[in-house]
């Protein structure tokens, strides 16, 4: 399993800097962000962050976007031009921008169209696309997910731990119920009374995903995402942990 960091870990640092430290660390691999790092639609910085990536002995291997697949959002070509200029094999999107329960089916039919619509032209450029399993969109919950899944052919996910204290059972429930649908995953420590702690407090569970996941037999990467303090020197730690588990 690859295993690396997602830039907006980081977002303070340049892209240089993140370089560095992730090279430090051992990690293989960067998810980069649009928000920031590498802005949808500029094509120039891509190209520049995919190389310097690549020059470090590191895969850029996603592209984690903060497209949300609404009328009001920038068009997703501008997200693809970005994605093929750094050279991931992964776009990560926002299913819209509220929770399922909170839209309508209206709104739902037009995340699932804006959805299609990315699949299928970033599938013409080889890349795969996929949502993830967060508050403010259609798939805040696993049903919501599924559904999509459902409505979107070609869509894969990330999984991720969504709660501040995961139980562990519920996370292997999801993982099994999600299956081959998992392209990769975001982990990190959790986060109580608003602090993040330590990727090592999971402990075994940590392992017990890595496990899980491994046995889908299908290509998976595994990001850290955000690290206690915004601290370079706990992704190293975080990182020390993760290769070990």
């Amino acid at each position: 399993m690859l295993k690396g960091v997602v830039s907006v870990t980081f977002r303070k640092k340049s892209v240089e800097e993140i370089i560095d430290i992730v090279k430090k660390s051992g990690l293989a691999a960067i998810e980069w962000g649009g928000d920031i790092h590498v802005p949808h639609g500029d094509v120039a910085t891509a190209e520049r962050v995919g190389k310097l990536t690549r020059a470090a002995g590191i895969e850029p291997i996603s592209y984690g976007t903060y497209y949300e697949c609404t009328k009001e959002d920038v068009p997703f070509d501008d997200v693809l031009a970005s994605a093929v200029a750094l050279g991931v094999k992964v776009i990560r999107v926002w299913a819209g921008k509220k929770n399922f329960d909170e839209t309508t089916e209206e709104e739902r039919k037009e995340t699932y169209a804006a959805l299609r619509y990315a699949v299928d032209a970033a599938a013409k450029k080889g890349i795969i696309v996929a949502t993830e399993l967060h508050i403010n969109t259609l798939t805040n919950t696993l049903e919501g997910a599924l559904e999509m899944l459902k409505q979107v052919p070609g869509l894969k996910t990330y999984w991720q731990c969504v709660k501040n204290a995961p139980d562990p059972e519920e996370e292997y429930a999801a993982i099994r119920t999600l299956g081959k649908n998992i392209v990769g995953t975001h982990i990190g420590g959790s986060w109580i009374d608003g602090i993040k702690h330590p990727l090592e407090e999971l402990g075994e569970q940590v392992s017990n995903y890595i496990s899980m996941l491994e046995e889908l037999e299908t290509p998976q990467y595994m990001m850290i995402e955000f690290v206690a303090g915004d601290s370079g020197e706990q992704l190293i730690k975080d990182a020390e942990f993760l290769l070990k588990a």
